[in-house]
């Protein structure tokens, strides 16, 4: 009778260690799907990179352009979308269809920078949004032309680029985001027949002014500027009349 019941007892203990060791594996395995859910949500997944063009150098000098989207860009793109999605979301959210809006991708080189910029808006039928996102970088360091801290930015489109209903839209940039941007890559830039000079608090929501600066009064020189301004930022998906900016004489005798 007591051999039996040590036979039971050793049975129960080895239904106990079995117990624990399933229930051990169950939770590695739902922490592992947790850590993977967590990586997942926290980076949107954007599914047609294949549409960005092929690279276009402004200034006419390509010999330190190679292009190269790699998954730790990619990477940071989708965290710094996810972040601003955050912003205007709350909740669940599916990111798994978001989408870089046909025809709205620049890829440009600039030379004379030494600067990428890759830029296009992202559509994401889920949450019925719309965002822009511009990436940054230089493959030498260091460089002043772009913050190195911050390469890429995610913010709310223009009124006139909505494909969905207004959502009041914010970001991090007080609506600025393009402000930001074109200010970074202005203010070292530098043009043959004139200068510009910028104005406003673009970090802290104050609207960018543009002031081209020419030497001469006449129509003829201050329109061929504003052509060469507009025809830069176009370059790189942005227009200048939606900037305050002005065009004038440094010196008028």
């Amino acid at each position: 009778m007591e051999r039996t019941e040590k036979k039971q007892i050793k049975f129960g203990a080895v239904v106990v260690v079995v117990f624990e060791i399933v229930f051990a594996i169950f939770v590695v395995l739902t922490v592992r799907n947790s850590m993977k859910d967590d990586i997942e949500v926290a980076n949107v997944r954007i599914e047609n990179f294949s549409a960005i063009p092929e690279l276009s150098v402004v200034d006419g000098d390509n010999s330190g352009a190679v292009f190269d989207l790699d998954e730790t860009k990619k990477s940071v793109i989708g965290g710094v979308l996810y972040d601003e999605i955050l912003l205007n979301n709350v909740g669940s959210i599916n990111n798994s269809d978001a989408r870089i809006r046909e025809g709205s991708a620049y890829n440009v080189y600039l030379s004379d920078l030494d600067v990428y910029v890759l830029n296009f808006i992202v559509d994401i039928d889920s949450l019925q949004q719309s965002y822009r996102v511009v990436y940054r970088w230089t493959n030498r360091y260091p460089n002043d032309n772009i913050p190195q801290n911050v390469p890429a930015l995610a913010f709310c489109v223009n009124e006139d680029e909505l494909l969905y209903e207004d959502f009041e839209c914010r970001d991090g940039y007080n609506g600025y985001g393009e402000d930001v941007v074109v200010y970074n890559l202005l203010q070292n830039k530098a043009f043959n027949n004139f200068t510009i000079s910028l104005y406003g608090d673009v970090y802290n929501g104050e609207p960018l002014t543009i002031t081209i600066n020419t030497d001469s009064d006449e129509n003829s020189v201050k329109n061929a500027a504003v052509g060469e301004v507009s025809s830069y930022l176009s370059s790189i998906g942005f227009d200048l009349n939606d900037f305050d900016y002005t065009v004038g004489a440094r010196f008028v005798y």
